[in-house]
């Protein structure tokens, strides 16, 4: 097999990092040259450069998804390359043959796609089917070896430790909803957990009910993590096959994306989602961000774990660290996280002050760490906020310039407070660089190194 395919090239669309490399990794061990495209418009043009011997697609990436790939292949004239296409989702299999892939397969990726695409590339007929009996999902209710009574008793398990349901919903997991979604400038925003039967919302803004309601299952428009076990982006749902006539669009949704809330053994225990009335732009950097901050939802609700279970090893647990636990808001790989990616999502939009970013640090008596943080909570109402040391938090503010942040902390804080500002729409390198300068002036000034630090220095500007 190896010597056949030897110098056929294929290009593989897809966005989830992961998952592209497990996929090229099975494809180069079978002797094809793979080149990666992360986005759907990256891959148009890869295609008509390359001309692959075949192509492997995933349909659910930002901007250019793949029906739309679809779409312009088959309007482009001369011949064309066989297309496999890829989904976690099931139901978007038919709709991507009937826009003429040669072959649709539903993910992970497997052996099964790299015997189809052999085949495909040695002139064979595909079988014609999006999906094998073996590969069908299990409807509700069905078991597959104990996995979902597994899966649904850990989602009750932490519906019952983070409440939500006729009780006031988790202060850290609402914080969460609120800020997310008026970062992305969303109408709403939920963390919603999945049992055998019901979708609860726990925590949320911008949706009748929530938190505090939950719906059946089976007609959820939010339960989808559980089946894909994966993130998906419905740009418009009135353009979508599957979306087009589901309960989504009889709530008025157009717009929605969602990620999945993995528990520590594995299972997934709901989604993180966005909603909006509008169709919606989503790029591959939003995607990383919303992953971020799904991370911190799971982190929040794995302290609730521990504190519930304080024997259990930190060990055990997989995102402790995205969270800060006293004072309930990210830690500071969190904080790192997110700063990197809304600077490179202000530096995609540099003309754009709604979407600029401003990295703030304030450093005071370790004694009002927690009145200073519920003060800057009320002030910057579109910010991610993050513990950066004993006697230290930082903030990542959009849409105010670093003047204006620094003038309303200092206001708000005063006091003994040293406040230093930088500009973070400058892509992550260049932020978290700035972050590091702004640390080791405070840690000067409070060794008595260094005279306190001007609270508001020049800011460096972009090379």
């Amino acid at each position: 097999m190896a010597e056949a395919n030897e110098r056929k090239v294929v290009l593989l669309a897809e966005d989830d990092i992961d998952q592209a490399y497990l996929a090229r990794r099975m494809l180069e061990r079978k002797g094809f040259v793979v080149v990666t495209a992360v986005d759907g418009e990256q891959a148009l043009a890869l295609a008509e450069v390359l001309n692959p011997s075949a192509i492997v697609l995933d349909l659910v990436m930002p901007g250019i998804d793949g029906f739309e790939f679809l779409k312009v292949m088959r309007d482009r004239p001369g011949p064309k390359p066989p297309v496999i296409a890829v989904s976690a989702f099931r139901g978007y299999l038919p709709k991507a043959k009937h826009l003429g892939a040669d072959e649709a397969v539903r993910k992970p990726y497997s052996q099964k796609l790299v015997d189809r695409l052999a085949a495909l590339m040695d002139g064979g007929i595909g079988d014609g089917a999006c999906l094998s009996e073996a590969e069908e999902e299990p409807k509700v209710g069905e078991d597959r070896e104990g996995e979902e009574d597994r899966r649904s008793a850990a989602a009750e398990e932490i519906l019952h430790l983070v409440g939500g349901l006729g009780r006031a919903p988790d202060p850290m997991l609402q914080d969460l909803t609120e800020r997310t979604s008026r970062i992305f400038d969303v109408r709403g925003c939920l963390i919603s957990l999945v049992t055998r039967d019901k979708d609860a919302w726990i925590a949320g803004t911008g949706v009748a009910g929530a938190p505090g309601r939950s719906v059946p299952r089976d007609v959820s428009v939010f339960a989808h993590a559980i089946a894909t076990r994966a993130a998906l982006v419905v740009h418009d749902a009135e353009e979508n096959p599957f979306f087009r006539d589901s309960e989504a669009r009889k709530m008025g949704l157009r717009f929605y994306a969602g990620v999945p809330l993995t528990s520590r053994t594995g299972e997934p225990l709901g989604s993180l989602c966005l909603m909006d009335h509008r169709p919606r732009d989503f790029s591959w950097m939003d995607l990383e961000l919303l992953g971020t901050i799904a991370r911190a939802v799971v982190g929040t609700i794995e302290w609730r774990e521990k504190e519930a279970h304080p024997r259990e090893p930190v060990s055990s647990f997989r995102h402790l660290d995205i969270v800060d636990p006293e004072l309930m808001i990210l830690g500071r790989d969190g904080f790192d996280e997110v700063l990197r990616q809304l600077s490179d999502r202000a530096a995609d939009y540099p003309d754009d002050p709604e979407d600029g970013a401003t990295v703030l640090v304030a450093q005071m008596m370790e004694e009002r760490l927690v009145p200073v943080v519920d003060v800057l909570r009320v002030i910057f109402p579109v910010a991610m906020i993050g513990r950066l040391g004993r006697n230290r938090v930082g903030v990542v503010v959009v849409g105010t310039a670093s003047e204006a942040a620094r003038r309303l902390a200092m206001g708000a804080i005063g006091g003994d407070a040293l406040v230093l500002v930088r500009d973070a729409s400058v892509g992550s390198q260049q932020a978290v660089e700035a972050l590091r300068a702004v640390e080791a002036s405070l840690d000067g000034a409070q060794e008595g190194r260094l005279p306190p630090p001007d609270p508001s220095p020049p800011i460096p500007p972009a090379p």
